[in-house]
């Protein structure tokens, strides 16, 4: 066959004949001792079409499926194993591997489709929470398909122009984020990321649409952490995968929300598509052992598709923010290493969570030195714009005192008081830019002007005492002086931004007496 096919070719052609041993491709009843990876092969290469009929599902571990398949079959094909939709990941010596999207029972027909695509509907307006097998079908067209990445908008980006909520007080008075960004929010376990990413997909415009993708999440604990979300007018789809989930559908379930968070991009202009975590994606890769895409790459193409740009003469936005439940600083196993090398150059912004600060109570455990940076946002809300240097003055001191009180303990020196007290008052300011609940823009501008304006004479108050006074000043201004919270969120001059932060702070000195926090007889 070879040598009828390829005659310029003979002797290499005769060498894989002898190697393969294949007898014959024309006759399936006689014997053939080469794999069903061979056999397919040769037939594309002959222009076989793929012969009908069902595969034999001969096992399956985790998730995955070895199948043996009659005619031509190729990575990336979409299957379907009994009504489980699979798609071809790799082939072996024992013939076609197979990655199953839900749990596939023993002695189901295997039958080839298509390519595996999202399912073509309509995402109606607010929350729709979905699992992978409810939006991807194995009968799509391949010019869709999941393994089919989108290209690298790195050429055609815009300058950032456009504000992007995050509804973290920290990130909006000292590194505001915009429209089209990519976002790393890395910190080892249970220092707040998830909480920080659910608070930025929360805090979205009702009109942008957002996909929010959790790894080993239940599909309840999720539908109940959006029950709140509100009214919108624009798509909100959450997908996430079960803790015992196969390793195949949490691999895919990035690539579907990758898929959807471009295709909602050529309808709505503004998309967030927010990863929690992309640790598990890269492990679920990992257990896959050969994947498709390696996780790096995928990770990598999903930061590089975010961006700026001009579609039909209307600007769209994605923004793309993922967290990494890892620690770059200590010794990372294999999976987690290769993960961050790939994804660090790759972020415009990194929000480092510390481990220390949450063991503290500060929740989100931000670390707020990394915001504290010389860059400064032109889409800033004005107000914040003008306490931004005021906030940064208030770390570089607190810094300063910290690394003093350090010098002096270590050279046998006493601290003296006043040095003591200050760093004291500095750590409950810095606390007050940090919490666990979704905050507004002028939520944010009344804790920013606060923890400038307020020395705290309390050392050490718990963090159940901070997020009282939190709510207690915010709601002063809402419920007394509304003229003055109504204009907090409004675009003004920098003239009329620091006469009305003057204003503010001169109400909040009148009524500190008020607060625990601030009553110097406490």
């Amino acid at each position: 066959i070879f040598l009828e096919m390829f005659p310029y070719r003979n002797r290499q052609c005769c060498w894989v004949v002898h190697r393969l041993r294949v007898r014959s491709l024309a006759s399936p009843s006689r014997e053939i001792a080469a794999s069903e990876t061979t056999r397919s092969l040769l037939s594309q290469i002959q222009g076989e079409e793929n012969v009908s009929g069902d595969g034999v599902l001969q096992s399956c571990t985790g998730g995955l499926l070895r199948l043996s398949m009659p005619g031509s079959v190729f990575v990336g094909q979409g299957l379907r194993v009994g009504s489980v939709p699979a798609v071809v990941v790799r082939f072996d010596r024992t013939g076609v591997v197979a990655a199953a999207l839900d749990v596939a029972e023993a002695g189901a027909s295997v039958s080839s489709c298509g390519m595996l695509t999202l399912k073509q509907r309509d995402w109606p307006a607010g929350l729709s929470n979905c699992s992978l097998s409810e939006i991807v079908t194995p009968s799509g067209a391949s010019t869709e398909s999941l393994l089919k990445l989108p290209a690298s908008r790195a050429s055609k980006r815009l300058q950032i122009q456009r504000h992007l909520p995050s509804g973290l007080a920290a990130v909006e008075a000292l590194l505001p984020l915009g429209e089209g960004q990519r976002l790393g929010l890395v910190g080892p376990p249970g220092t707040g990321k998830s909480t920080a990413l659910r608070m930025l997909a929360t805090s979205q415009a009702p009109e942008t649409a957002v996909v929010f993708v959790a790894h080993r999440r239940h599909q309840s604990r999720l539908e109940a952490e959006f029950a709140e979300l509100g009214d919108r007018s624009a798509p909100f789809v959450a997908l996430s995968a079960e803790p015992s989930s196969p390793a195949p559908e949490r691999y895919f379930l990035l690539l579907a929300a990758l898929r959807l968070a471009v295709e909602l991009g050529s309808s709505h202009r503004n998309v967030v598509l927010a990863v929690d975590d992309a640790v598990s994606f890269a492990e679920a890769a990992a257990e896959l052992k050969v994947p498709p895409m390696s996780a790096a790459q995928v990770v990598a193409s999903t930061l590089e598709a975010a961006g700026n740009w001009t579609c039909s003469g209307h600007q769209r936005a994605l923004s793309v923010a993922i967290a990494l439940d890892l620690a770059p600083g200590d010794e990372l196993a294999t999976v987690p290493r290769d993960l961050w090398r790939s994804t660090e150059p790759s972020l415009d912004i990194c929000l480092n969570f510390r481990h220390g600060l949450a063991s503290k109570g500060v929740y989100p455990a931000i670390d707020l030195d990394v915001l504290n940076t010389t860059y400064a946002a032109t889409f800033q809300l004005p107000v914040l714009r003008v306490l931004r240097g005021e906030l940064r003055g208030l770390l570089r001191r607190s810094n300063s005192l910290k690394e003093k009180l350090a010098t002096g303990k270590d050279s046998g020196f006493q601290a003296e008081v006043e040095d003591v007290d200050s760093l004291g008052s500095d750590t409950v300011a810095r606390a007050l830019l940090t919490q666990s609940k979704l905050c507004s823009m002028r939520e944010v501008v009344v804790l920013a002007c606060a923890s400038v304006v307020f020395y705290f004479p309390r050392q050490r108050p718990s963090r159940s005492e901070v997020a009282a006074f939190q709510a207690e000043v915010v709601d002063l201004i809402r419920s007394y002086y509304p003229s003055i919270w109504e204009a907090l969120d409004r675009d003004l001059s920098d003239e009329e931004a620091r006469r009305l932060l003057q204003e503010l702070g001169e109400v909040l000195l009148q009524n500190r007496h008020v607060f625990q926090l601030t009553r110097l007889d406490v």
